[in-house]
Order: structure tokens, then sequence, then C-alpha cells
């Protein structure tokens, strides 16, 4: 599912995550990533390709190396403080322990500025980075129970309009590869054929991305991939589609999105053999059963679950 933009604006309830720090004993929650990493995205409310720190200690404060994203932050994050390592003497630091090393010290000033001396990070958090805490003094316990990902997923009556409009917009890529695929004819050497031309699995992808940038949405990648392409995992297809050959049509988010992960397989046949359609019965029939099982009310854990 693609990421409706502008899903990230809205201030989430972390009243699970303080309770989290407290029974852990931590000062803080300690992010350092991108926004591809959902975590950041969620805490930080702010999404920018490099890497930048947030803290989170009751409020949410974000570091930054450089002044590159400073002002957009300030206008566009969640965060009740925007910073950068110039405001913890980054150049000094260098000055008197190296450039490899420095680092280190501007990210131990920058949370004892907050009286943090214990924080809590994600599991894949950086190990260099970890590390220069530890010999800096600042205990670093990894969260090995993802809490910040699972408070993502229950999701506010704001969050839920955008995981719909993403759904839609899905919806309709899917629906405009369909179309391209049912209208194409089949080639004297068994490719399939479109507007005059061969009919590629980039000239699907690309019917399918401009499709989602039209309703406003993202995308990283989609699967359109044939024949022998498509009975490999994750293999994102190229070149010419051929006729009686299964097509795989899969339109997935990038790590950063905002939505729940939805992989929607959808297999068009053009003279379909008969192990395709074996292929295709069991895996629709498990699609609808998902469909039928989401429900208001609490989930297995206890936690409120919403209708989608």
């Amino acid at each position: 599912m693609p990421l409706a933009v502008g899903s990230h604006s809205m201030d989430p309830d972390l009243s699970r995550l303080d309770t989290y720090l407290d029974d852990i004993g931590a000062d803080g929650y300690f992010v350092d990533a991108d926004s591809t990493l959902s975590d950041q995205l969620y805490l930080s409310g702010f999404d920018a390709p490099d890497p930048f720190m947030t803290l989170y200690d009751g409020e949410t404060h974000l570091l930054f190396p450089r002044s590159l994203e400073f002002g957009r932050a300030k206008r566009e994050s969640r965060a009740d403080t925007v910073q950068r390592y110039v405001d913890f003497d980054h150049a000094d630091h260098i000055e008197a322990h190296g450039a490899e090393t420095a680092v280190a010290y501007v990210l131990a000033d920058f949370l004892r500025s907050y009286d943090v001396e214990h924080v809590a990070v994600p599991p894949r958090f950086p190990l260099k980075t970890a590390d220069g805490l530890r010999d800096r003094g600042i205990e670093v316990t990894p969260d090995t129970d993802g809490i910040v990902t699972q408070i993502r997923a229950t999701k506010t009556d704001p969050e839920v309009e955008h995981v719909r409009t993403a759904q839609r917009a899905n919806e309709a890529a899917m629906a405009a590869a369909e179309d391209l695929l049912r209208s194409a004819s089949v080639r004297d050497d068994d490719t399939l054929e479109a507007d005059g031309e061969v009919l590629t699995s980039e000239r699907v992808k690309t019917e399918i991305e401009v499709t989602l940038l039209q309703a406003g949405c993202s995308l990283d990648e989609t699967i359109v991939a044939c024949g022998t392409d498509a009975a490999d995992p994750h293999d994102r297809g190229s070149g010419p589609l051929s006729a009686d050959e299964a097509i795989i049509v899969d339109i997935f988010p990038g790590q950063g999105n905002e939505v729940p992960r939805r992989h929607d397989p959808d297999v068009r046949e053009r003279r379909a053999q008969r192990d395709h359609r074996r292929v295709v019965r069991p895996d629709r029939a498990g699609h609808g059963r998902c469909l039928r099982r989401p429900r208001g009310g609490r989930d297995r854990r206890g936690r409120p679950r919403r209708r989608l």
C-alpha cells in the first residue's frame, strides 16, 4: 500500500511509551535514523532523507548533523526543540577528539542537556552510535519489544482515514494495471502488446506509479513479474510480458510508510494453464479470509482494534 502524503503530521498518544520508559528505568527513547524508519517518522513527525536524531523524554527533541533541514524541521515537525551539532560545540570536539569520536561527544552533550543518562533505543539502532554513547557514560538499552511499532499499530481516527485514502489509491492503481493487461493483444512471439509496442513490466509499473502520484500518494517499489520471475519471491520483474504465463502484480510500501503493510498479489492470466489456476484459487480464498477478519473491539492482546 502506498503512503498517503501528510499522514505523519498528527500528534500521537505516547502514554504507553512513557509507561515503558518508567518500567525499564530509562530517561528517554532515542532514535538515530532517517525517516524511512517508520518509528523515526512517527516520533519526530518529520520526513527527511538523511539520518537525524530524535529524543523523546515526555517531549520531542530533534538533533541534526547539519543546518540543511533545520529550518524546515522547525516549521514542519512536531518537536518541542530542534537543534544542530553546532549547538553542542561540534567543531571544538573535532579539534579535541578527532572527527570520528566527536559525534559521540555531541550526542552525549545533547542527551545530558535534557538530564538524560539512560536511553532506550530501537532494536536496529546503529552499533557505532550505541558504543560511542556508552563510552561517554550514557546507558543504552535495546528495545527488544518494539514499543513504538506496537503503539503505531493502533490507529487514531485521523490515521484510519489516511489508511482508507491510501487504500483507495492502491485499488485504483491496481485497476489501472488490470485495465492495461486486459486491453493488451498477443503478438506472434507470444509477448503482449499495448498501443503498438511490446508490453513490458516497466510500462505496467509506470501506469501504477503515475496513478498513485495523481492520487497524492508515494511509492518506493512495485512488483510486476512474469513467468519464472513471478515464482521468485520479491523479484521486481523486468522486460516483456508473455501470454500463457502468470503475471504477479504486487503494490507494497517502503520502510517509511505510515500505513499498515498489506500485499495485494493479483494474478492475471491469458489462456491460463491449469497450474496457474491452482495457484490463484487458494490465494484468493486466503485474501478473502483476511478481508473478513478485521473487526471492531479489541485485539488478542486487549488493545483497541479499529475497523478499516
